[in-house]
């Protein structure tokens, strides 16, 4: 298609009337999901642009979504400071991951799906090990983490900070 070309907009998914702070495509790119400001979470159907599920359950603003691999789960964070992960075929919960004193910010999923990493405001980057739902805290950071991300092997963690500082993790070594 020739849109990037010509700057034109292929559709629009309307649905939010408030801030959408996150969104991220599924692994097979015909569902999109987003977060919004208004506590929600929204399944779009990319090729039509229509809602499919919208999942009411943070009680403030969804930071950031991120799908699985597989794209049968999805996770969610928010200034409410929950992890949640939810069935992408139902839209029901999974589990919630809530032992944060603070809004969580980022959230990412290892490439095979066995690892999650968060940071939230309290300059912790959590790890989760999804198949037995045990984390472990990396050393606290000196300064905020903005955001944290996996390599394409999921090795490497790698942490932004709002010191103008990237980490990274050895997986492996943890």
């Amino acid at each position: 298609r020739s849109d990037l070309a010509t700057g034109e907009c292929l559709h629009t998914v309307a649905g939010y009337d408030s801030l959408v702070w996150s969104l991220d495509f599924s692994p097979d790119g015909q569902q999109l999901a987003t977060g919004s400001d208004d506590h929600t979470i929204k399944f779009w159907d990319v090729a039509t642009g229509q809602c499919l599920n919208t999942i009411q359950e943070h009680s403030h603003l969804v930071w950031s979504v991120q799908f699985s691999p597989d794209g049968q789960t999805l996770a969610s964070i928010s200034d409410d400071q929950t992890l949640k992960l939810w069935d992408t075929t139902t839209g029901q919960p999974l589990r919630t991951l809530n032992t944060y004193s603070n809004a969580i910010l980022s959230v990412a999923m290892s490439p095979r799906g066995d690892w999650l990493a968060t940071s939230s405001k309290d300059q912790v980057i959590r790890l989760w090990n999804l198949s037995t739902g045990e984390s472990k805290l990396l050393p606290k950071q000196s300064s905020l983490v903005t955001c944290v991300a996996f390599d394409a092997a999921g090795e490497w963690l790698i942490s932004g900070s709002v010191e103008s500082t990237v980490a990274v993790w050895d997986i492996n070594s943890e």
